[in-house]
């Protein structure tokens, strides 16, 4: 038998030999809309100042005594979600996450 066919034989059975069903109130109808609290949106701010800031931390970095090479990366990420349900819930979100990373890295001192 085909996968449908067996798909429909399995709903129709599934049919016959459920119970009640259970009362649990009314549906929650929530509808809103949230976006993460940020204190400037990273995607205003202008490449040249995110290379600025990078070159700034790499330069500090080198200025330690040992310190022969560093690195250092930025991460924006925004996701816009929706969530809405048969029940009538309808939830917007923009959800922001940042973060950075750096790295100096330091000349071995040789076999102990």
């Amino acid at each position: 038998m085909p996968l449908l066919g067996r798909l429909v034989t399995l709903d129709v059975a599934l049919h016959h030999v459920r119970g009640r069903r259970a009362d649990i109130g009314p549906p929650v109808r929530n509808v809103g809309t949230y976006a993460t609290p940020v204190k400037e949106d990273p995607f205003a701010v202008a490449l040249e100042d995110k290379i600025a800031l990078l070159l700034s931390c790499s330069e500090t970095m080198l200025k330690q005594p040992g310190i022969i090479s560093a690195e250092g990366n930025l991460y924006n990420q925004r996701e816009l979600k929706t969530f809405a349900s048969s029940e009538g819930a309808f939830i917007e979100q923009d959800l922001v996450c940042c973060g950075t990373a750096k790295s100096g890295f330091k000349e071995s001192p040789g076999p102990p």
